[in-house]
């Protein structure tokens, strides 16, 4: 699995470096691979998009969308529209290079992704955030290079909780807790294989063992 990763490790540095866009691309180092196959937490998992290059284009020729990537959703569209809380990982050519989290679901999340477009090498209004802006780009390179890149979700079961608004009132409250599942995968892939996914920040020190 991770041998694509080194042969063209250097090409991929090559190509980084010729790019407008360098700054927002990140190499990934193939000592950092593990393959989804082997995450001892696959089984909670399943597919539910895949990664491409955005080529559609409209009658007259030109392009449907600014983004140059998009997701093809594998999973219902009431799934993929649900604002339930997921977990969810991005897998490079079979191995995971990512472990997210969101609380407004799998498409709002994605939307997020895309919005790293809009940096300033792209004319772009700069309205994102740095890791929007790392993955989108990072996507489209290794994309452009023919790797697959495809997403897997796991919906958090939601987490009810009766809160004491008065002394004689309990109130049905939902809680959100795909921030301590997320920071909890990320720290158990960490002491499992002795680092993080090549794309993922640091897990919350307060889910930590």
């Amino acid at each position: 699995m991770t041998c694509r990763f080194s042969n063209l490790y250097y090409e991929a540095i090559e190509r980084r470096n010729e790019s407008p866009f360098k700054e927002w691309i990140k190499i990934l180092p193939p000592n950092r691979m593990v393959p989804l196959d082997l995450y001892d937490r696959r089984d909670d998992f399943h597919k539910v998009a895949n990664v491409v290059l955005d080529t559609d284009t409209k009658p007259n020729g030109t392009m449907c969308r600014q983004t140059v990537i998009k997701f093809e959703t594998t999973i219902s569209a009431d799934d993929w529209k649900s604002q339930s809380e997921w977990l969810y990982l991005f897998v490079v050519d079979g191995n995971i290079v990512k472990i997210g989290g969101t609380r407004a679901g799998l498409k709002s999340r994605c939307g997020s992704y895309l919005s790293g477009h809009h940096i300033p090498e792209r004319k772009g209004s700069r309205d994102c955030s740095k890791t929007n802006a790392f993955i989108y780009n990072t996507f489209e390179f290794y994309l452009k290079m023919g790797f697959e890149i495809e997403m897997y979700g796991y919906r958090v079961e939601p987490q009810v909780l009766s809160v004491p608004i008065f002394d004689d009132e309990l109130i049905q409250v939902t809680a959100q807790v795909f921030h301590a599942y997320e920071s909890r995968y990320i720290e158990r892939f960490r002491r499992t294989n002795g680092f993080l996914p090549a794309l993922c920040d640091n897990s919350d020190p307060n889910y930590r063992d």
